[in-house]
């Protein structure tokens, strides 16, 4: 009888450890990918979490990369992973939201200071409530660093106690995942080579994600690639809609009237988003010019003109701002001449980019693979439109959501692996399918065009103010949606 009961005992021991996540491979390092990570590190029970990335660890990290993004439910996380007090260094908190016609007439105000603190102190206020509302603005790039920040003592200074981190860059593009007979999974990349057995692979890879075409349609011993019938059913499409930004260079002498708020301007076929970002090299203004334009997302970036010339570029905006009735803002002018100072007479030159939106608004069937070796978080499971704002936000909220999930499974790993996977999707594939719609729809109407488009715009913004649906709308997209994890 105690032979079979030590028999029992550690065939249940031997099942607790296959289904134990220990080493975790994350496929790409961005907002996502370094989230998750930064989110692991802190007692989820994982030993090894490497990211494999097709650039190098330089370019990941580089100053000069993406423009400026908004934080709230995102803010939230950092705050509970340790790197709130990085965000309030070098971050802009974002205290009012105000769009105007292009003739300047107020049509929403919202005070976010006060909406926070008054209707989601707990929720979307530092300190639980105590603190300042969780709301800022910050360059992307100085967002990945404060998450590469996170994990770099993980990185630099291993021990047996400590999870081991490592980025793996340079041609780590993955272009196969293999799950073997015992369970593990292993990644081919595209320069041949092979990586170790993971327990769990991170699709973090973006919008076009190669790892979302090895969910969903297990084999026995490699994950299926979807037909292309599927792919082009689920994968993300042009929305019809393109963003030209400027980009100010750092610590710009230019003081936009009202630090702490996004100015929105309201045009015909178009908008003009005008805001300042803090970030590690100083304060930087952005000036996003979104506009409606039938040419695929495939056009490419800056389709119009040369990076290195800012000539072209300012007067292409300008252009766009003339077509629209927002030439002569003064506070639009000021951001594009702030961004084309001659570095031939000693000033520093901005940046110009312009690219088409994409998005996927029917949601993935599913987030991972029958296994649950292989999960989706960020834009490669829900890729949306970025007029809500809430593309990194929802971002770090499935990085988090994701490692607390694997911390819970691995304080009692008797359960399938599968099961991670199954709750993950349970509590974030809901929230950010509603804001993938809603954020193209609010993107439609801002760019609508022509006479009876604009008096459509301009009226359902008006309401939208009036009756403090706008607060509310901002409120929801904002408020984390993490309490369960």
């Amino acid at each position: 009888m105690s032979n079979q009961s030590s028999s029992s005992e550690k065939n249940l021991e031997e099942h607790a450890w296959n289904n134990a996540i220990s080493k975790v491979a994350i496929i790409g390092s961005g907002i996502a990918g370094l989230g998750l990570m930064a989110s692991l590190v802190k007692s989820s029970g994982v030993h090894e979490i490497s990211i494999f990335e097709s650039r190098n660890e330089e370019a990941v990290l580089q100053p000069q990369l993406g423009g400026g993004v908004q934080l709230s439910g995102g803010a939230s996380v950092l705050e509970r992973i340790g790197c709130y007090p990085e965000l309030q260094k070098h971050g802009s908190p974002l205290s009012r939201i105000l769009s105007r016609s292009n003739d300047g007439k107020v049509l929403v105000d919202i005070d976010v200071k006060k909406l926070f603190k008054k209707k989601a102190s707990k929720e979307l206020c530092a300190n639980n409530g105590l603190g300042e509302p969780l709301m800022y603005s910050i360059m992307r790039a100085t967002l990945l660093r404060i998450l590469y920040n996170a994990t770099q003592p993980f990185i630099e200074n291993q021990t047996e106690k400590t999870p081991k981190c490592s980025i793996i860059g340079g041609n780590k593009k993955c272009i196969e995942i293999m799950e073997n007979n015992d369970g593990k999974v292993t990644l081919k990349f595209a320069d041949g080579t092979y990586s170790d057995k993971f327990d769990l692979v991170v699709g973090a890879d973006g919008i076009s994600s190669t790892a979302i075409q090895f969910t969903s349609f297990g084999a026995a011993n490699v994950l299926q690639k979807r037909s292309a019938k599927t792919k082009k059913e689920f994968r993300s499409s042009y929305s019809g809609i393109r963003i030209a930004y400027c980009i100010t260079p750092p610590d710009s002498s230019l003081r936009l009237n009202g630090r702490e708020a996004f100015h929105q301007w309201l045009g015909d076929g178009c908008y003009a988003l005008a805001a300042s970002y803090g970030g590690i090299q100083g304060l930087q203004h952005m000036l996003a010019i979104v506009y409606t334009d039938e040419k695929d997302a495939r056009y490419g970036l800056n389709p119009e003109w040369s990076a290195e010339d800012t000539a072209e570029a300012v007067s292409l905006l300008r252009q766009r701002l003339n077509r629209a009735g927002l030439g002569n803002n003064p506070e639009l002018e000021s951001l594009l001449m702030a961004a084309s100072a001659d570095p031939k007479e000693g000033g520093e030159r901005g940046r110009f980019f312009e690219f088409g939106v994409k998005d996927a608004l029917l949601p993935l069937q599913k987030w991972s693979s029958d296994s649950g070796r292989v999960v989706l978080i960020g834009d490669s499971a829900h890729a949306m439109a970025p007029f809500l704002g809430q593309g990194a936000n929802q971002a770090l909220q499935d990085a988090y959501c994701l490692a607390r999930l694997i911390g819970e499974h691995n304080l009692n790993p008797s359960s399938k692996v599968a099961e991670v996977a199954k709750k993950y999707e349970e509590r974030r594939k809901i929230p950010t399918a509603l804001l993938a719609v809603k954020s193209r729809l609010v993107g439609v109407v801002e760019t609508l065009g022509n006479p009876v488009g604009m008096n459509f715009k301009l009226n359902f913004f008006r309401v939208l103010g009036l009756l403090g649906l706008a607060e509310e709308e901002l409120l929801s997209a904002a408020l984390p949606e993490i309490l369960g994890c």
